[in-house]
């Protein structure tokens, strides 16, 4: 298991999660802007099976993480995101509900969305690939 954080802070309360439940050696954290971290961190990864995408939120970093990610992914890869409402007006950045829409348009998939569920701000989505044939 792979994590981003972007505070410290949250690192150490993450780490103690971790150890807590008995995990902390299968659980490598990274501190830093994903930006700069994950392209990097997952460079030698292949046939990833499963990604929740919950860093930031704004349509162009949603669309960073993932396509960073894609072609990392195993055929049958699930990918979750979170915080998928539709919050913004039309005017406004699409965020990860706008993201969706365009990852679907332009890669293909499936994609479900919950828009109702969770906490503020709502909503969790799966996207996997179409099986090829």
């Amino acid at each position: 298991v792979m994590t981003f954080e972007l505070e410290a802070e949250n690192v150490e309360k993450a780490q103690q999660n971790f150890e807590a439940a008995g995990v902390s050696t299968r659980v490598e954290t990274y501190l830093g802007d994903v930006h700069e971290r994950f392209a990097p961190a997952i460079q030698d990864l292949k046939d990833v099976r499963f990604a929740l995408l919950d860093a930031l939120h704004l349509f162009s970093d949603v669309m960073f993480e993932f396509e960073t990610l894609l072609p990392h992914l195993a055929s049958d890869a699930l990918v979750v995101f979170d915080n998928t409402y539709r919050i913004a007006e039309a005017h406004e950045d699409q965020r990860v509900n706008g993201a969706l829409k365009h990852i679907q348009k332009q890669h293909g998939g499936n994609v479900i969305n919950v828009e109702n569920v969770s906490w503020f701000t709502p909503g969790l989505a799966l996207w996997q690939r179409l099986p090829s044939l």
